[in-house]
């Protein structure tokens, strides 16, 4: 499971900036799946990353509108590009699959 402290950090990990860069910040809106990170540095309409709650799993969007994110994730959650190197694969389930 990732906390709080958790998600700010991988985030800051994974974009390889600061959340108050002035150029390549990012903001954290939390919702009941995750996280949805809004990175500055792209138009957040062309691009979204999720990390999720249960599994630490990180999702990266492209032309999903951030608020379809947050307000139908399950629906649009098979849009997304899964990225296993922040967290072990479900059982059964191939990192390159």
């Amino acid at each position: 499971m990732i906390t709080r402290q958790d998600a700010p950090l991988r985030a800051e990990l994974i974009l390889e900036y600061a959340a108050d860069d002035p150029e390549n910040g990012w903001e954290l809106d939390v919702f009941s799946q995750g996280w949805l990170v809004c990175w500055h540095g792209r138009d957040p309409c062309q691009f979204s990353m999720v990390i999720e709650h249960e599994t630490g799993l990180v999702r990266y969007f492209h032309y999903t509108p951030a608020q379809r994110i947050l307000n139908d994730y399950d629906a649009v959650r098979g849009d997304s590009h899964p990225d296993h190197r922040w967290t072990a694969p479900p059982a059964g389930e191939d990192h390159f699959a």
